[in-house]
């Protein structure tokens, strides 16, 4: 989509590639990059949602591997992990000292510290695999888009037929068949009571405790 322009009735008059559309909503949806299709696309001057790069880590548990454990999260060891198959385990912290906000999720690079790396596959370890060693299968940078209270944006915006699902700040995948039924419903005035929180309203008051979903 190129353009997008609010018209009285309430509908949608985008500009793309292949011509012109007309819809009844618009849904911004668009990740690290929603604030800025929000203020290009749909004038919203500051949607509160940043790009933020991220690290994560893949490690081969010692073969014979045993069955997948269950989706982790360690607060005493500040690192989240959920299996994957094949004996690998995705593993991340929770705290932020390992995060970049980026000015423009264009701004992206995919360089990784090494150091962090070998901390995570160390904590890992020895508070689950009984003190064995874990090898680092992989290690690659991602990006999150993260809001200050780090809670979803989802719901109505301030134009007529303009919505949003955004924020998701780290958790957002596993919620993704969620909210898109949620906004779905919205849109078409059936009951969204997840979407509906106000806790998830475009223009709410940021300086809120921050999220743990």
């Amino acid at each position: 989509v190129h353009s997008a322009k609010s018209t009285e009735g309430g509908t949608w008059r985008l500009m793309t590639p292949r011509g012109p559309l007309s819809a009844g909503a618009l849904v911004i949806a668009a990740g690290p990059w929603a604030s800025r299709v929000a203020r290009e696309l749909a004038g919203v001057p500051d949607l509160r949602v940043r790009p933020r790069k991220v690290q994560v880590l893949l490690l081969q548990r010692p073969l014979p591997a045993g069955p997948d454990h269950a989706t982790i999260v360690d607060v005493a060891g500040d690192f989240y992990s959920r299996a994957l198959p094949g004996g690998v385990s995705h593993v991340g912290f929770l705290s932020p000292f390992d995060q970049t906000d980026l000015a423009d999720a264009d701004d992206f690079d995919e360089s990784v510290r090494a150091d962090l790396a070998r901390l995570l596959a160390r904590r890992f370890a020895a508070r689950h695999l009984s003190g064995g060693r874990a090898h680092v299968f992989g290690h690659r940078p991602a990006m999150y888009e993260v809001t200050p209270d780090e809670n979803f944006i989802l719901g109505p915006g301030p134009a007529p037929g303009l919505w949003f699902a955004t924020g998701g700040s780290g958790h957002g995948f596993k919620f993704g068949p969620l909210i898109g039924r949620e906004i779905a419903n919205q849109i078409l005035g059936q009951p969204a009571p997840f979407a509906s929180d106000p806790a998830f309203r475009w223009d709410r008051d940021f300086r809120g405790p921050r999220a743990f979903v």
